[in-house]
């Protein structure tokens, strides 16, 4: 719902019934997140021997199917900052969830040596505190009009989306899959952290752009000027976007020597390759503009 919620957003006019498309959305989200993440904690026991063939899994998922519920809750949230252009706050409550979650890790780690299940639980923490905190703050502002209308014209817009967003999961994740069934958990190692530095240039320049553009394109959509300002920040997108993926690939092969153990190495030679693949990744993510 979220691109539908910045396609409709604009489209009305200021007052109520932005409110509106905000509000008529928040039900379906709330419902349909926690009843996944029921779904999932039922199936946390059939998952953990089908996928990792090891029932000691088990709890890790369960704890992190809890925090899937808040976690879109949070996502709605975010989502609303977004499409008021709040980017200071939004950026404050990112950088204040990083902060948190890392102190939580070390305390949980370090001082309760939890191991993964640490790890976890801050996550369940930081998922919690800022669903619940920001769906007081969309309440508060939006309200809890509903509109069903506009709600199944926003679903008749983002239903198609899901399948994109399933192909691009299974894109990103299934690999590892393969991989730990042909060659093991050591190789899942070297590839994950290749991938993790690879993702990074994702995070970093594409999402971040396209957390402020989603909002903005809709925005402008009906100037007349749209199609040049479209052209021009495509072009300062991309001269972003190639400097940082050179960046990275000349100083990777430095920065896993001192970031991970010489066996982690050879990861270095993946790296250039999921740069390029989330290259033309952004590039395909900027022009499905034209089909919004």
């Amino acid at each position: 719902l979220a691109n539908a919620i910045y396609r409709f957003y604009y489209q009305e006019p200021e007052g109520p019934e932005r409110n509106r498309v905000v509000s008529s959305a928040l039900v379906p989200v709330l419902v349909i997140s926690f009843a996944i993440a029921g779904a999932l904690i039922l199936a946390a026991p059939w998952l953990a021997q089908s996928v990792f063939h090891d029932p000691r899994f088990v709890r890790y998922l369960r704890i992190l199917f809890l925090g899937f519920g808040f976690n879109m809750v949070a996502e709605f949230g975010m989502t609303y900052l977004l499409v008021r252009l709040r980017s200071t706050l939004y950026s404050s409550i990112t950088v204040a969830k990083f902060v948190v979650g890392a102190l939580l890790n070390v305390l949980f780690l370090v001082g309760f040596h939890w191991g993964v299940q640490g790890i976890l639980i801050s996550n369940l923490i930081t998922n919690v505190a800022l669903g619940a905190a920001l769906l007081v703050y969309v309440v508060r502002s939006v309200g809890l009009g509903y509109d069903g209308r506009k709600l199944r014209a926003m679903v008749a817009y983002g239903y198609p989306l899901v399948l994109v967003q399933l192909s691009l999961f299974g894109i990103n994740f299934a690999d590892r899959f393969f991989l730990q069934a042909s060659a093991g958990f050591a190789q899942v190692g070297i590839y994950a952290l290749a991938y993790k530095f690879g993702i990074m240039l994702n995070t970093l320049v594409v999402a971040s752009f396209f957390q402020v553009w989603n909002a903005k394109s809709f925005e402008v959509a009906s100037d007349p000027d749209a199609p040049a300002f479209y052209t021009r920040v495509f072009r300062y997108f991309m001269l972003g976007l190639l400097a940082a993926g050179l960046g990275m690939c000349l100083v990777i092969r430095d920065v896993i020597a001192v970031a991970a153990p010489p066996a982690y190495g050879v990861a270095a030679r993946l790296v250039p390759l999921i740069v390029v693949a989330y290259v033309l990744n952004g590039v395909g993510t900027y022009f499905e503009l034209g089909l919004k």
